[in-house]
């Protein structure tokens, strides 16, 4: 195994077990770890010296492995910044109307202390 493929199997090892201890210490929500631990698990497939990475390498055209696992890497963070994005965008959309809510109800409270029954 090349130094630099054990370098990268240590460091997909590395942010499973960060992952698992940050869902442990209730610091990331388990919904939302799955894709950094489906990501760090291929991550250390590929960083494995099987022919896996090496036919990966091959059907891309790439010449090194190393830059077909760097390719696997960019992939898995560009899909958890997507599935951030998506929940964001809904947490948006929750809190805008939640604050539509909040006025309207705070308009009818305005209305019931102006004309108290």
């Amino acid at each position: 195994m090349s130094p630099f493929l054990l370098a990268m199997n240590c460091l997909g090892l590395l942010l499973f077990v960060v992952v698992f201890i940050a869902i442990r210490s209730e610091h990331l929500r388990v919904e939302h770890s799955v894709m950094w631990l489906g990501g760090a698990i291929l991550f250390m497939i590929f960083a494995l010296p099987t022919r896996i990475l090496a036919t990966f390498t091959r059907v891309l055209g790439i010449g090194a492995p190393e830059t077909a696992l760097m390719f696997v890497l960019i992939g898995a963070i560009v899909l958890v910044c997507f599935h951030y994005g998506t929940i964001i965008s809904k947490l948006r959309d929750d809190n805008t109307a939640l604050a539509q809510r909040l006025a309207i109800l705070e308009l009818e409270l305005r209305k019931v202390r102006r004309n108290p029954v």
